[in-house]
């Protein structure tokens, strides 16, 4: 869940060791309620590669706390 500021919509994108890597997940939307968001991909990674997840709104939206969100990967292969 996560709630966009006034200014900006919310958008998240995977990072792989910093760098943004493939699609970007956002709400159009500014300030006006809380959205449910979700998004996967499939990264091809190396050994020794990092993935998180990045807020890219310019100003910081609203998460609630840390019992709202969550983030699982999967080894494939």
């Amino acid at each position: 869940n996560v709630f966009p500021n006034n200014t900006n919509p919310a958008q998240f994108t995977f990072r792989v060791n910093g760098t943004n890597r493939g699609a970007i997940a956002y709400t159009l939307n500014k300030g006006t309620s809380w959205y449910l968001m979700s998004f996967q991909q499939i990264i091809k990674l190396n050994a020794g590669d990092y993935v998180d997840v990045y807020n890219n709104s310019g100003d910081r939206c609203d998460f609630g706390d840390s019992n709202w969100g969550n983030f699982s990967g999967y080894l494939l292969g």
